[in-house]
């Protein structure tokens, strides 16, 4: 009698499964450290590092890393530096527009969650 592997999913159903588990593992590795994301997020919207570095509160030498760490994770140039400052490249502002929206969902469930748990103190 044959024995089935018990590699092997047992049904379609277990299949499907296990591949929506290895995109979503694959899609929270594509992430870049959050940090970075904040970093560039700063930069495209006041235009420069130093702008970006004080609004987070951060030396601009930390912030300049950031930028360089998240363009070596994605393999992408993001910012262009000109005489007159920086300027995003094409993949910048496509990048920027993405994740801006994300990051705009994730303050607005934190703010959310802090006015829940407020009133659950209560």
């Amino acid at each position: 009698m044959p024995t089935a592997s018990s590699s092997a999913p047992a049904s379609t159903h277990e299949t499907a499964q296990s591949s929506d588990s290895a995109a979503q593992l694959l899609s929270r590795r594509a992430l870049p450290p959050f940090e970075t994301l904040r970093a560039f997020d700063a930069i495209a919207r006041f235009g420069g590092v130093r702008k970006a570095a004080q609004y987070l509160c951060r030396d601009h030498a930390v912030v300049s890393r950031h930028l360089r760490a998240i363009e070596v994770w994605t393999g992408t140039k993001l910012i262009q530096r000109t005489p007159a400052g920086s300027v995003l490249t094409e993949d910048g502002v496509r990048y920027h527009r993405d994740i801006a929206s994300a990051l705009d969902l994730i303050a607005r469930a934190t703010v959310d969650l802090i006015k829940r748990g407020s009133h659950s103190q209560s």
